[in-house]
């Protein structure tokens, strides 16, 4: 319920007393904007009583209120006529005293907040190649498979890859039984490439140890590789409708706008879970989830919100006092260090380049790269770069540099100095997982995309061996 609260005539005035139950409204708010509002989130008065209030004191640049006269900024005469129709707005400009009114809000019930979040998704819900219509339950297979390329990467890149992985593998099962280099291969470019090799291992998980169904439960998806907290409980609510909490980016931004949570990022996830799970519905909740990603992504956004579109923003404490840009807080980004390396680009009389694959832990794990120096911070030369390759190169060795490839990991930025050098492939037989490949068959093999950009540089323009 909100009460509108008259000073002039005692707090509150019956006159001034508000209920919700009628089905339009015309919300006069301190921003300068006025809007229509449903029922469900309109505060109207009794018919044929005049409800004033000092108007636009409050306005956003450029709002309604900069776009009206300095009469109709003065104050404002809210009314709702009998027959329905919507109040009309007079200038009481030339009137005596015009009591201040205040609006106080009681807690909002959990079930009118995800019924109106679901209302919207109803009409609104984003068209995904992995999700079904709202009300229906996706394939479970689908929800895993776009939850685990959604991490660290957008929408937009990932509907191919989601599409490309389907019509290679159309089930769990066909997964399991593929190599995990067909998996590297096709992942490559999505980055993050454990998630590739967490998804292939947990495919033959749910093959081997669930009999290719996978489990509905937060606890038993927690038992899968490559599935953490939050994938766990987004796969048991969207795809088997289980009332968990899901906090993506999204939502995480939301609810920290709704409740304004002052605490920086990280430190305000468990906050920010608590009013997740408060306001969790008992059913409905992977739409729900859905719907919340969706407001995040369309309206929420970190930039530039669209308010006035929001089915929420009359309970966003952030909206109210007009600080949206504001929220999440976060934490002082730290600065990432740079290291520098050089990379062979190691090329026979018939064109073939030598290719290694990397350590299965680790950054790029199990994916192809060229031969490189170690990643460090400290600057080499190029003679001492050759140098360390004095097993497998001659002293005099001709070389050609090329430009400089710069590339940026999670922790840290990377300056990698390409050098073409023609070799024989007996100078290379005593060196570990390599292969020779020609350039136009590389797209056959997982090469990441800083390996990509090795081949760019390397390939533009031309210019004589030193």
């Amino acid at each position: 319920m909100c009460e509108f609260r008259c000073p002039a005539r005692g707090n509150p005035d019956p006159q001034c007393r508000v209920l919700i139950g009628v089905t339009r409204i015309i919300e006069f708010f301190r921003t300068g904007v006025i809007r229509e509002a449903g029922a469900d989130n309109a505060c109207p008065v009794r018919q044929n009583i005049g409800l004033r209030e000092a108007a636009f004191h409050q306005r956003r640049p450029g709002g309604l209120a900069d776009k009206t006269s300095n009469r109709t900024r003065a104050c404002g005469f809210l009314y709702l006529s009998q027959s329905g129709s919507l109040p009309s707005i007079d200038c009481l400009s030339n009137l005596g005293h015009i009591p201040k009114l205040t609006m106080t809000n009681q807690k909002q019930p959990q079930h009118s907040f995800s019924d109106q979040v679901l209302s919207w998704y109803d009409i609104h819900a984003r068209t995904l190649p992995w999700r079904s219509k709202p009300g229906v339950r996706p394939t479970p297979y689908h929800v895993w498979l776009s939850e685990i390329m959604l991490q660290q990467t957008t929408v937009a890149t990932v509907g191919p890859y989601f599409e490309k992985f389907l019509q290679a593998w159309p089930t769990v099962g066909h997964m399991a039984a593929a190599p995990l280099d067909d998996i590297l291969t096709a992942w490559a470019g999505l980055g993050y490439y454990a998630r590739a090799r967490n998804l292939h291992k947990c495919a033959i998980s749910v093959q081997r140890d669930f009999a290719g169904i996978f489990p509905q439960t937060r606890d038993e998806l927690l038992s899968l590789p490559g599935i953490g907290p939050y994938t766990a409980a987004a796969i048991s609510s969207i795809a088997f409708d289980q009332p968990e909490a899901v906090v993506d980016g999204n939502i995480e931004r939301i609810l920290a706008r709704i409740y304004r949570i002052t605490e920086p990022l990280p430190g305000a996830k468990k906050t920010i879970t608590k009013r997740a799970e408060e306001l969790t519905p008992s059913t409905r909740a992977g739409d729900y989830a859905q719907a919340l990603m969706d407001i995040g992504a369309t309206i929420c956004t970190p930039r530039n919100p669209k308010c006035e579109a929001c089915p929420i923003s009359g309970s966003c404490a952030a909206n109210e006092k007009l600080d949206m840009e504001t929220f999440p807080v976060k934490a002082p980004k730290k600065i990432k260090p740079t290291r520098r390396a050089f990379i062979l680009w190691l090329e026979t009389d018939d064109g073939s380049v030598l290719l290694r694959r990397r350590d299965e832990k680790g950054l790029l794990g199990g994916m192809m790269e060229f031969p490189s120096t170690s990643w460090q911070a400290e600057e080499v030369t190029t003679e001492e770069a050759l140098a360390r390759f004095s097993d497998h190169l001659s002293a005099d060795a001709s070389f050609l540099e090329k430009d400089m490839v710069r590339h940026t990991f999670t922790h840290f930025h990377l300056h990698l100095r390409p050098l073409q050098l023609p070799v024989s492939k007996e100078m290379f037989a005593d060196m570990p997982n390599i292969i020779w490949v020609k350039p136009e068959n590389f797209s056959n093999y997982a090469l990441p995309t800083l390996m990509t950009k090795v081949v760019k540089s390397v390939q533009q323009g031309q210019g004589n061996l030193l």
